[in-house]
């Protein structure tokens, strides 16, 4: 039984001598290394495959062991000098308030100070001046009354109202009211004490009285001037 088959692909040609096949890693020609010459009597034959007296398949093997530890080193370092390291020192700074009182000593000048002194008694004595004239001025209006009273009672009369000495404000004898009404109080006194009489009166002030030598004074009120008989 006979089977159709189709054209058929040639298949691929080798590839020529040096030349690495498709997919393939190039495979190192005997050519490009370089050839020693091996001495029986010198020892062991060198290992080919070596870089700088290391083997090739050795250097990846140590930079994988050795990356491992210098990463986690160095992430240790880093995280330790962000937040890791020691606390800083802070510094506390006190401050104090201090209150000072200064005394100023001021110097017067003593002449003003002296004038001051002298302004003050100025003052006072012109205030006490004034004060004299006041009592000066009473004085002459009391003075006057004295007078007339004293020139009415040289006349024989007691002018009204009021505590007179005998023998020396009036003389003694017998005396008559002048004035009217019934409000008329007199009396003879042992002393100027109103209140130690030897007799008095009150009534009408039509009545007479006599004062005596002995008496130290007569009290009259209501009754009008007095006239000696």
């Amino acid at each position: 039984m006979s089977q159709e088959h189709g054209p058929s692909t040639p298949p691929p040609e080798p590839p020529a001598s040096g030349q690495p096949a498709f997919g393939m890693p190039a495979q190192p020609d005997a050519a490009d290394e370089p050839t020693a010459e091996f001495d029986a009597g010198a020892g062991p034959a060198p290992t080919p495959s070596t870089t700088g007296g290391r083997p090739r398949w050795l250097i990846p093997v140590l930079a994988g062991a050795l990356g491992v530890p210098l990463l986690c080193c160095t992430g240790f370092v880093a995280g330790a000098a962000v937040g890791g390291g020691e606390p800083e020192d802070r510094t506390v700074v006190e401050t104090e308030t201090v209150t000072e009182t200064v005394t100023e000593t001021v110097e017067v000048d003593p002449s003003d100070e002296r004038e001051t002194e002298l302004d003050d008694r100025e003052a006072a004595l012109d205030q006490r001046e004034v004060t004299l004239d006041e009592r000066e001025a009473e004085l002459q209006e009391w003075e006057q009354s004295l007078v007339a009273t004293e020139e009415q009672i040289v006349a024989g009369t007691i002018p009204g109202d009021g505590i007179w000495v005998v023998g020396d404000d009036i003389e003694p004898g017998v005396y008559q009211a002048q004035g009217s009404g019934g409000s008329c109080y007199w009396a003879r006194l042992r002393s100027l004490d109103g209140s130690d009489i030897i007799t008095n009166h009150f009534g009408s002030a039509n009545v007479s009285v006599e004062i005596h030598a002995s008496d130290a004074a007569f009290e009259t009120s209501g009754c009008g001037s007095w006239q000696l008989r």
